[in-house]
């Protein structure tokens, strides 16, 4: 639904094809787990977050609405705003335990076909930390924002800290 920017999604529906059926439009999910055979309503029913989680969320999050089958039998329409509020908060990390995700409304965001990545190595923790908490306290973050520690090498002990941030790129 392009004016409501959102897409309508079965639970089994995996990120690649999501993101298949949704760039031709120049939009993508507002948060997009790396994993491409991550399934919609595994990302919902688990915890899945991404580079775009400081500015979006959880992947439940940028969920407007969820159709869940209750044990009962019962098909209850929830969301943030209405319906079952409180069984739609408690999704995410249930792993099923609540219910079967029979479809999901996800929030849509504009992009570009190409992102363009910045990396920046850091030896210093404490320093590395204090950028990304810059960069995601910015009035204008970027819109990808991550960071991987690596594991101390030799007898330095020095972590490695890796900062990536990403924005769109015709």
């Amino acid at each position: 639904d392009e004016q409501r920017m959102v897409a309508v999604v079965e639970p089994l529906v995996t990120m690649e094809k999501l993101v298949d059926k949704t760039l031709p439009f120049g939009v993508i999910p507002k948060v997009v787990p790396e994993f491409k055979h991550i399934t919609v309503g595994g990302a919902v029913m688990g915890t899945a977050l991404e580079s775009t989680s400081h500015a979006h969320g959880l992947f439940l999050d940028v969920c407007e609405r969820a159709e869940v089958l209750l044990p009962d039998g019962r098909v209850e329409l929830c969301g943030p705003r209405e319906g079952d509020v409180e069984l739609f908060h408690a999704l995410s990390g249930s792993y099923g335990t609540l219910g079967m995700l029979l479809k999901v409304e996800i929030g849509l965001v504009r992009c570009t076909p190409f992102v363009k990545v910045c990396y920046t190595l850091y030896t210093d923790t404490d320093k590395a930390m204090l950028r990304l908490m810059e960069l995601t306290d910015s009035p204008s973050p970027s819109p990808f924002i991550e960071a991987i520690e690596l594991p101390p090498k030799g007898r330095s002990g020095n972590e490695t800290v890796v900062l990536i941030q990403g924005s769109y790129y015709e």
